[in-house]
Order: structure tokens, then C-alpha cells, then sequence
């Protein structure tokens, strides 16, 4: 693979069960390890479009193709998730994505399918949104928040 190929996205085979797991440096701050974790899963579940160009270090090792686009981690009161969550639903140039309660809590997607089926939504509140989408809306949905750490 040269520096200029662009990888295909990772497709789990659909004729066996697929386990995802992200492993991380011990000693990185609660900020950092959230930072590497949504660029991990941003590369790995984009396709070739958001990908960046594979480095090559000296040695000529490569570690893949990352996101191309950078992923501040910020934060927020679980009032403020939910709200940014319905607002961003409302702008067609955004995808919005929750993670609630019960999809944190679940131990597989079955279950988290039946457990959220029986929940109401005010007892499922969001622990993370991920925002993708035109830079400005994102940014204008988003600007009050600091960083995640700070």
C-alpha cells in the first residue's frame, strides 16, 4: 500500500459474529484517551472519502489511514446532550448521533434494541453526541462547549 492509496473502509465479515474492541495507552488522561477513541472509530467506520492519505513513518511502518478531519472532544450537561441532539436533528446539512444510557449500560445490540424499545426517552438521557456535517453548522451548533478536560 503506497502513502497515496486510500483504504477500504472495514467491513466486519457478515458470516461470523464480529467483536469490536479499542484498546488504548494506560497512561493517557481521561481527555486524550476520549480524543484517540472517536478518531480510532471515526477511521474505522468512515469510508475511503474521509479518510486521510496513510502515513509512512521512517522506517516505512504504516499505521493505516485516520479521519482526515480533525475531532475536538468537548463537553456538556446531559440537559445541554439533549438539547444539541434535537436541534442538530433539525439541520439538514447534520447527522447527529446519540449514546444514551441504556445503549452504554447494554452488553449486545439485541439487547439494547429491546431495552431502549421498553424505556422512555427521559429516562435514556445522552452521555455522547457525535455531530457530522457542513463545518459551519456543526461549529455553530456546538461553539458554547469547551473542551472535554479543560
Amino acid at each position: 500500500m503506497t502513502d497515496d492509496s486510500a483504504p477500504a473502509p472495514l467491513t466486519p465479515p457478515t458470516e461470523r459474529p464480529t467483536r469490536v474492541v479499542l484498546v488504548l495507552a494506560d497512561d493517557l488522561g481521561p481527555a486524550e484517551a476520549a480524543n484517540a477513541a472517536a478518531v480510532l472509530a471515526l477511521s474505522a467506520a468512515l469510508g475511503p472519502d474521509a479518510l486521510g492519505r496513510v502515513g509512512v513513518d521512517a522506517e516505512g511502518r504504516t499505521d493505516g489511514a485516520i479521519t482526515r478531519h480533525p475531532v475536538p472532544v468537548l463537553r456538556a450537561g446531559r440537559v445541554e446532550l439533549a438539547d444539541l441532539h434535537a436541534r442538530a436533528a433539525a439541520v439538514a446539512e447534520v447527522r447527529s448521533v446519540a449514546f444514551g444510557e441504556v445503549a452504554r449500560r447494554s452488553r449486545t445490540h439485541t439487547a439494547y434494541l429491546e431495552d431502549l424499545r421498553r424505556t422512555p426517552s427521559e429516562a435514556d438521557p445522552a452521555v455522547g453526541v457525535l455531530l457530522v456535517g457542513a463545518q459551519n453548522r456543526v461549529r455553530a451548533l456546538t461553539k458554547r462547549f469547551a473542551l472535554f478536560g479543560s
